[in-house]
Protein backbone atom coordinates (compact mmCIF):
# COMPACT_ATOMS: atom_id res chain seq x y z
CA UNK A 1 0.00 0.00 0.00
CA UNK A 2 1.05 3.52 -0.55
CA UNK A 3 -0.06 6.84 0.61
CA UNK A 4 1.22 10.49 -0.61
CA UNK A 5 0.40 13.48 1.92
CA UNK A 6 1.19 16.96 0.69
CA UNK A 7 2.49 19.61 3.88
CA UNK A 8 3.06 22.83 3.56
CA UNK A 9 6.59 23.24 5.49
CA UNK A 10 7.38 24.39 9.36
CA UNK A 11 10.94 25.21 9.04
CA UNK A 12 13.28 27.42 6.82
CA UNK A 13 16.97 26.35 6.09
CA UNK A 14 19.24 29.14 4.05
CA UNK A 15 22.86 28.11 3.50
CA UNK A 16 25.14 31.16 2.41
CA UNK A 17 28.87 32.99 2.49
CA UNK A 18 30.80 34.92 2.54
CA UNK A 19 33.79 34.66 0.22
CA UNK A 20 36.91 37.24 -0.14
CA UNK A 21 40.19 37.31 -2.10
CA UNK A 22 42.81 39.20 -1.67
CA UNK A 23 46.66 38.79 -2.90
CA UNK A 24 48.01 37.60 0.99
CA UNK A 25 46.33 35.13 3.27
CA UNK A 26 46.18 37.91 6.09
CA UNK A 27 44.39 40.32 4.37
CA UNK A 28 41.62 38.27 2.70
CA UNK A 29 41.25 36.66 6.61
CA UNK A 30 40.73 40.20 7.76
CA UNK A 31 38.76 41.43 5.10
CA UNK A 32 36.31 38.73 5.25
CA UNK A 33 36.04 38.49 8.97
CA UNK A 34 34.17 41.97 8.36
CA UNK A 35 32.02 41.65 6.22
CA UNK A 36 31.22 37.71 7.62
CA UNK A 37 30.72 39.59 11.48
CA UNK A 38 27.90 42.22 9.30
CA UNK A 39 26.10 39.50 7.88
CA UNK A 40 26.11 37.75 11.27
CA UNK A 41 24.76 40.70 13.37
CA UNK A 42 22.20 41.14 9.91
CA UNK A 43 20.59 37.95 10.15
CA UNK A 44 20.23 37.53 13.76
CA UNK A 45 18.05 40.27 13.99
CA UNK A 46 16.10 38.89 10.97
CA UNK A 47 15.12 35.51 13.39
CA UNK A 48 14.22 34.94 16.38
CA UNK A 49 16.38 32.98 18.17
CA UNK A 50 14.11 32.50 21.56
CA UNK A 51 11.77 30.70 19.06
CA UNK A 52 14.25 28.05 18.67
CA UNK A 53 15.75 29.89 15.50
CA UNK A 54 19.34 29.15 14.97
CA UNK A 55 22.32 30.97 13.28
CA UNK A 56 25.73 28.65 13.05
CA UNK A 57 29.31 28.69 10.99
CA UNK A 58 28.85 25.20 8.88
CA UNK A 59 32.04 25.57 7.53
CA UNK A 60 35.30 28.02 7.24
CA UNK A 61 38.57 27.79 5.08
CA UNK A 62 41.66 29.92 3.90
CA UNK A 63 43.13 28.54 0.76
CA UNK A 64 45.23 29.23 -2.02
CA UNK A 65 43.26 31.17 -5.05
CA UNK A 66 44.66 29.81 -8.25
CA UNK A 67 43.87 31.29 -12.42
CA UNK A 68 44.51 30.06 -15.45
CA UNK A 69 47.11 32.06 -17.37
CA UNK A 70 47.14 31.62 -21.42
CA UNK A 71 49.99 33.15 -21.83
CA UNK A 72 52.08 30.70 -19.09
CA UNK A 73 49.40 27.89 -20.37
CA UNK A 74 49.06 26.88 -16.49
CA UNK A 75 47.21 28.05 -13.63
CA UNK A 76 49.34 30.34 -11.13
CA UNK A 77 48.76 31.55 -7.83
CA UNK A 78 46.84 34.86 -7.93
CA UNK A 79 45.83 35.26 -4.07
CA UNK A 80 44.08 34.00 -1.32
CA UNK A 81 40.36 32.91 -0.63
CA UNK A 82 38.88 33.29 2.79
CA UNK A 83 35.34 31.28 3.31
CA UNK A 84 32.89 31.74 5.86
CA UNK A 85 30.23 29.74 5.01
CA UNK A 86 26.58 30.25 7.58
CA UNK A 87 23.54 28.69 7.71
CA UNK A 88 20.21 30.02 9.30
CA UNK A 89 17.46 28.08 10.39
CA UNK A 90 14.11 29.99 11.28
CA UNK A 91 10.35 28.89 11.74
CA UNK A 92 9.74 32.29 10.23
CA UNK A 93 9.19 31.03 6.48
CA UNK A 94 7.84 34.16 5.41
CA UNK A 95 11.12 36.33 6.04
CA UNK A 96 13.05 34.44 3.21
CA UNK A 97 13.08 36.98 1.13
CA UNK A 98 14.01 39.43 3.86
CA UNK A 99 16.92 36.99 5.28
CA UNK A 100 18.45 36.70 1.75
CA UNK A 101 18.31 40.57 0.96
CA UNK A 102 19.52 41.49 4.73
CA UNK A 103 22.49 39.20 3.88
CA UNK A 104 23.34 40.26 0.60
CA UNK A 105 23.27 43.91 1.38
CA UNK A 106 25.45 43.18 4.71
CA UNK A 107 28.30 41.17 2.62
CA UNK A 108 27.24 38.00 1.65
CA UNK A 109 27.81 37.18 -1.85
CA UNK A 110 27.09 33.67 -2.04
CA UNK A 111 23.49 32.19 -1.34
CA UNK A 112 24.24 27.85 -1.66
CA UNK A 113 20.71 26.75 -1.42
CA UNK A 114 17.37 27.48 0.27
CA UNK A 115 15.70 24.43 1.69
CA UNK A 116 12.16 24.27 3.15
CA UNK A 117 11.66 21.62 5.36
CA UNK A 118 9.23 19.67 8.03
CA UNK A 119 10.71 19.86 11.67
CA UNK A 120 9.17 16.55 12.61
CA UNK A 121 9.41 13.69 9.90
CA UNK A 122 8.16 11.23 12.02
CA UNK A 123 4.88 12.70 12.99
CA UNK A 124 4.23 13.40 9.33
CA UNK A 125 5.26 9.84 8.17
CA UNK A 126 3.18 8.05 11.06
CA UNK A 127 0.05 9.59 9.21
CA UNK A 128 0.76 8.67 6.11
CA UNK A 129 1.85 5.37 6.61
CA UNK A 130 -1.10 5.16 8.98
CA UNK A 131 -3.32 5.43 5.46
CA UNK A 132 -0.39 2.99 3.12
CA UNK A 133 -1.28 0.54 6.10
CA UNK A 134 -4.71 0.87 5.62
CA UNK A 135 -5.02 0.57 1.75
CA UNK A 136 -2.50 -2.50 2.05
CA UNK A 137 -4.93 -4.27 4.09
CA UNK A 138 -7.43 -3.44 1.56
CA UNK A 139 -6.31 -4.55 -1.51
CA UNK A 140 -5.15 -7.68 0.40
CA UNK A 141 -8.86 -8.04 1.51
CA UNK A 142 -9.78 -7.88 -2.61
CA UNK A 143 -7.38 -10.01 -3.52
CA UNK A 144 -8.31 -12.77 -0.87
CA UNK A 145 -11.80 -12.23 -2.05
CA UNK A 146 -11.41 -12.89 -5.52
CA UNK A 147 -9.59 -16.15 -4.78
CA UNK A 148 -12.14 -17.69 -2.69
CA UNK A 149 -9.84 -17.52 0.78
CA UNK A 150 -9.78 -15.45 3.76
CA UNK A 151 -7.29 -13.07 5.41
CA UNK A 152 -5.96 -15.07 8.83
CA UNK A 153 -3.59 -13.29 10.24
CA UNK A 154 0.13 -10.85 9.48
CA UNK A 155 3.10 -12.94 8.28
CA UNK A 156 5.90 -9.56 8.65
CA UNK A 157 5.58 -5.86 7.74
CA UNK A 158 7.95 -3.58 6.58
CA UNK A 159 7.30 0.59 6.19
CA UNK A 160 9.30 3.08 4.07
CA UNK A 161 8.77 6.86 4.24
CA UNK A 162 10.29 9.66 2.34
CA UNK A 163 10.48 13.59 2.48
CA UNK A 164 12.65 14.46 -0.12
CA UNK A 165 13.83 17.96 0.66
CA UNK A 166 15.89 19.57 -2.23
CA UNK A 167 17.53 22.82 -1.80
CA UNK A 168 17.23 25.56 -4.26
CA UNK A 169 20.39 26.93 -5.16
CA UNK A 170 20.69 30.86 -5.44
CA UNK A 171 23.75 32.32 -7.10
CA UNK A 172 24.62 35.99 -7.52
CA UNK A 173 26.93 37.53 -10.06
CA UNK A 174 30.15 38.82 -8.11
CA UNK A 175 29.86 41.65 -10.84
CA UNK A 176 26.64 42.95 -9.36
CA UNK A 177 28.53 42.18 -5.89
CA UNK A 178 31.06 44.14 -6.71
CA UNK A 179 29.24 47.36 -8.06
CA UNK A 180 27.77 47.37 -5.10
CA UNK A 181 23.85 46.81 -6.49
CA UNK A 182 21.63 46.12 -3.45
CA UNK A 183 19.15 43.02 -4.26
CA UNK A 184 15.98 43.84 -2.87
CA UNK A 185 12.46 42.00 -2.74
CA UNK A 186 13.44 38.56 -3.64
CA UNK A 187 10.30 36.83 -3.95
CA UNK A 188 10.48 33.50 -2.79
CA UNK A 189 7.76 30.62 -2.70
CA UNK A 190 7.97 27.71 -0.21
CA UNK A 191 5.07 25.58 -1.81
CA UNK A 192 4.52 22.47 -0.38
CA UNK A 193 6.40 19.40 0.88
CA UNK A 194 5.52 15.53 -0.59
CA UNK A 195 5.38 12.93 2.38
CA UNK A 196 5.55 9.63 0.53
CA UNK A 197 4.93 6.22 2.67
CA UNK A 198 4.98 2.35 1.92
CA UNK A 199 3.84 -0.33 3.55
CA UNK A 200 4.54 -3.62 2.49
CA UNK A 201 2.82 -6.77 4.92
CA UNK A 202 2.69 -10.17 3.57
CA UNK A 203 -0.30 -11.74 5.40
CA UNK A 204 -1.27 -15.38 5.77
CA UNK A 205 -4.67 -17.01 4.06
CA UNK A 206 -6.78 -19.31 4.92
Amino acid sequence: GTAVENYPPDNLVITLSVETIENTAQKAVSENSIKAESVINKLKNLINQNAGDTIKTSYYSVQPYYEYSESRKKSQLVGYKAINQVTVKTKNIKNAGLIIDGAVNSGANNVQGINFVLDKNEDYCNSVMSKAAAKAKEQANVIAKSLGVKIAGIKSVSTSCGVPNYPRPMYFAKEMMAAGSAITDTPIESGNIEVNATVNVEFYIQ
